[in-house]
This record gives C-alpha cells, structure tokens and sequence, in this order.
C-alpha cells in the first residue's frame, strides 16, 4: 500500500483558477474567498466542464472530500490543508493568509 501525496498550489489573489494532473487526470481548480464567511472555498471540474464539487469550504486539518463518493470521476483520494511548520497553534487562524500559513495537499493511495 503506498499512499502518493501532491502539494497543490495556493495563492494570495483572491480568486484564481489553475488546471494540475492529479491521478494521471488533469483537473481544473478554482479557488475564492469568501469575505461573508470568511472562508476560502474550492470548485473542482473535469477539463470537460463536468463539475465534480462546488463551494467546498477549505476546513484545517481534516480529511476534505473523503466522505464524497467520487469514484466515477476518478478520483479515490482526498485533500487535506495543514498548518505550515511555522509555530502557530491555531488552526483555525485567520484563513485569508492561507498562503503563508497552510499547505493544500491531494493524497490518494496507488493501485498496483
């Protein structure tokens, strides 16, 4: 069982789009702050168009998407954004410097 893990990029404009391999399958990513819930959400959609997710909250430290049934779409892992090493204890600091503070990664286990 080995488990592959993928950094996703973050940054700070507010709202930005970008397009990354994630298990031999391009996928399109937007990512946008939310100044009313002061939350940073994801859209996921296939280079087709096919929305996969929409709005999904980026939560700390827990396992986003694992509870979703996304095997049709090809997609078996899940997201996890993590505080970075840089000594702060809260988590659940403020989210719209998630580019310093938080690390986004995909992990998913490799069928062999």
């Amino acid at each position: 069982m080995t488990f592959i893990t993928t950094e996703l990029p973050l940054y700070e404009d507010p709202h930005y789009r970008y397009s990354i391999n994630l298990e031999g399958q391009s996928r399109s990513l937007t990512f946008y702050w939310n100044s009313r819930t002061a939350t940073w959400h994801l859209d996921w959609k296939n280079p087709d168009g096919t929305v996969v997710i929409l709005g999904l909250p980026l939560v700390p430290q827990h396992p986003l998407i694992a509870d979703y049934q996304l095997d049709a779409y090809g997609i078996t892992g899940y997201l996890l954004l993590l505080p970075n090493a840089d000594g702060r204890d809260d988590p659940l600091m403020d989210l719209v410097t998630v580019p310093q503070f938080y690390k986004l990664f995909y992990i998913y286990e490799e069928v062999e």
